[in-house]
This record gives structure tokens, sequence and C-alpha cells, in this order.
């Protein structure tokens, strides 16, 4: 391969708006790599953080987050030891000024027929800590002539099937838990550990598509189906998962819906009770459910709100008293938002309850998949539809981040201790790095 250098401009922009002089939102797009065969200099800007609120319904192509430190340059058409180049990013850097930063890194490269390049970016410096997107393309770089490379850098991290190949299983019901990891269920439980982001086996005895809630009292409370009407309180070290107490909950057979509630115990429906545990065991049913609850959350106005399988939205008081607030609403999930409304989705449709019962609908463009909702670390409500992880503001500007191809989305979304989306796409666990 004959040596010659060439010029490198990537623009790395985070997930929300930069705000302009007037103080509204208004979204940078993300400028692809280019190339130029007269210099070898990587010029990268990097945003400063994002102030959380979307400007206007849009969609995003591919970007990577604001808290990059360092990338690396790698593949065949790099000329340098091992074919890459690591850098850093950050404000004091060499070669690295203004606000937002701009560095500019010299490399050298490779002229040949087909030339590959990686950039890959990372949460720490030296090319350290965690991978936050990276892009790779193959390309011929011709000598004498502009080159232009565009890498798209992919924000989506899948960490591969959770279950064994001899027993496959859909992720479901991805829920963080009280010590930062990620909790899910498999062919069994598993945790994830975002900051080694690995996973291991948690309780092999939990085996079926149940509801897992991190409570109060720093354990990990699942509802136990293959026993019907129990509730496990499982013990949490670390990321190790330990003993097991059980619970009796109920007459009819299995727990669809748990939460915490205001009062500190654990909140379960099944499809004809309602009740709580203590997290000393100690079991009360509440009130019979007219109707049988999906999925229930923890109100703004001290209730606890839930879904149910015949359309409606209801909540019921500490004492017990259940009001139907909403029908044929038909939700796949419910979540306190940060305005302290309670927020839904349905197939084609994101709305939002005023506790005093007040409904607003927003239409979506593209199928909502799964049943999962979370409220995002920037206050917006996050979900996954047919072409990626979506938020919405709350006041229902929606934002589609695409590029990645259509997603087979299975379960419920959570966002761990290092503020990214996690989310199951069919036996996967995949990661959205904000």
């Amino acid at each position: 391969m004959k040596i010659s250098s060439f010029c490198v401009t990537a623009f790395l922009t985070s997930l929300a708006a930069c705000s302009g002089a007037n103080g509204s939102g208004a979204i940078t797009p993300t400028t692809p790599i280019t190339t130029s065969i007269s210099s070898a200099t990587l010029k990268i800007t990097i945003p400063t953080p994002p102030p959380g609120a979307s400007a206007s319904a849009r969609m995003r192509p591919a970007y990577v987050s604001y808290r990059v430190q360092s990338v690396v340059i790698s593949g065949t058409g790099v000329n340098a030891p091992n074919s890459s180049v690591a850098a850093n990013v950050t404000p004091t850097s060499p070669g690295c000024t203004g606000t937002p930063t701009t560095c500019s890194i010299p490399i050298a490269t490779n002229v040949g027929s087909s030339e590959s390049f990686t950039i890959t970016a990372y949460s720490s410096t030296n090319g350290t800590g965690t991978v936050l997107s990276s892009g790779t393309v193959t390309m011929p770089v011709v000598a004498g002539t502009s080159n232009t490379i565009a890498v798209p850098l992919n924000p989506i991290i899948s960490f591969g099937p959770i279950s064994p190949p001899s027993n496959p299983a859909t992720v479901s019901h991805v829920t963080a838990g009280p010590n930062g990891a990620i909790y899910m269920m498999g062919d069994h439980l598993y945790v994830f550990s975002p900051t080694t982001q690995t996973y291991s086996s948690c309780e092999p005895s939990i085996q079926f598509n149940t509801p897992i809630v991190a409570g109060p009292d720093g354990n990990l409370w699942v509802a136990d189906n293959s026993t019907p009407n129990h509730i496990d309180k499982v013990q949490i070290s670390g990321l190790t998962c330990g003993a097991i107490s059980s619970y009796p909950a109920g007459s009819s057979t299995g727990v669809n819906a748990m939460t915490v509630g205001g009062d500190g115990k654990i909140w379960f429906a099944t499809s004809t009770e309602i009740g709580t545990v203590t997290t000393s065991g100690t079991v009360t049913n509440l009130a019979t459910a007219d109707n049988p609850p999906n999925q229930m959350i923890l109100g703004g106005d001290g209730n606890v709100w839930f879904s149910t399988s015949t359309g409606e939205i209801e909540k019921i008081t500490p004492a017990g008293a259940i009001t139907v607030v909403a029908s044929g609403v038909n939700p796949f999930s419910i979540v306190l938002g940060g305005d302290g409304n309670i927020w839904y989705s349905t197939s084609s449709s994101i709305g939002k309850i005023t506790p005093a019962g007040a409904t607003t609908t927003y239409a979506q463009t593209y199928m909502i998949l799964g049943q999962g909702l979370a409220l995002g670390p920037d206050g917006q409500i996050w979900f996954v539809n047919l072409l990626g992880p979506s938020e919405i503001t709350t006041t229902g500007n929606v934002t589609t981040y695409t590029g990645w191809g259509g997603f087979a989305y299975s379960g419920s979304v959570a966002f761990g201790s290092d503020g990214n989306l996690y989310f199951g796409a069919s036996a996967d666990l995949d990661e959205f790095v904000r």
C-alpha cells in the first residue's frame, strides 16, 4: 500500500438540543466524516452536555454521546503502529480548544483499493472506559484526489442473547435494580452490570415471564409464578443474588403486576385482587379488582395507578378505594412523568393523564413496540418504536433515533446507573448510549 494522508472532520453531536441565542432548542445535524488527500488532521467537535429538552418532532441519524473523552481511529487505511491511533478529546487535551471542544488530531493513511476505517468513541481517556459508539466503512483511498469517507457512529450496543442456545428465551421485564444493575427475565432471572458490561445468572429457579421490582429494602422483589400466587424477595449483595424468601400473594392464579407504594410496601395485583407485602413479609389483600390489572406504578398523588387488560387506567388509594380514571385507553405501559402526570403508551399513541383525570393523546407515526415506557434522566419519556429508541417531551414533541434498521423489540425499557437506556430486543439485551 502507498502511504498518503488526509483530513478527517467529524462532528460528534449529543442526543438533546443545543440552545440558540433565543433560548429555544435547535438540533445541530450530524456531519459525516469527510476526507481530503491534502492533510492529515482529524478534527472532532465534542458537544456540551444537553439541556434536556427536545425542540420539535424529528428524526435523528447517527451521533455519539457528549460524554466522549477519547477516540480510536483504526483499520487498514490508518498508517500507524498496529494500524491504530488513539487520541484524547477533552477540553484540556493537546490540540483541543473552545466550547464546545474542537480537537485536531494528526494521522496518516494508506492509499489502496479497499481500505477500512473504524472510529470508536470511549467514555474515558486513552481509548479506555465504555464504548459509547463506533462505526466502520471500507472504501478505496485514491492518491492525488479528494476522498470522502462517511462513517455512521452507532450508539446501540447489543450484548447478544442472554439465555443459552440450548434454552433460548425472549428478554423481558428489564428493570433497574437497587444496586444500579439491570435485571431481566430470559430463560430465568439475569443481572447485567453497566460498569463492566457483563451479565450473569441471578437466580435459575425463577424462570417465568414475571414482573421485577427494586425494593426499598435494597433487595429485588419478583413475582414467582412457578409457585402460583407467590412473591419472592431475592437478597442482593453487589451483583450476587442470595437467599430467597417467598410469600403467598392473593388467591387467584398468577401475580401480574407489582410496584413500590408510597408506604414502602410492595404492591401487587393478580387477575382479581390487589394487595401489599411489607419488606418483612406481611401480606394484606386490600381490594377486589373488577378489571384485571396489567401494570402498576406509584403516582405523584400518593395513589397506586394501574392499567388493565380491558383497556382502563385506574387508581387505588392506600386504603383500598379504586377509581376508574380513563376507559377505552388500551394502554401497553404506564409511567409517572417528571411533570407529575401519568404517561401511557398504546400501539399508535402516547398519552398523559393529569392527577385530576384530564387526558391528552399524541398520535405516533410509527408503531410503538412492546410494553415499555421509562422516565429518562433528561425528564423525557422514553420508548422504542419500529425505527428505534424514541423520546417525547412533556408537550408532546417526539424524537426517534434512527439509522440501525428495524427492531425486534420485545420487552420493557429501563435506564441504568450510567444514564443509558436498556431494552430487550428479542433474545438480546441492547443498550442505547446517551
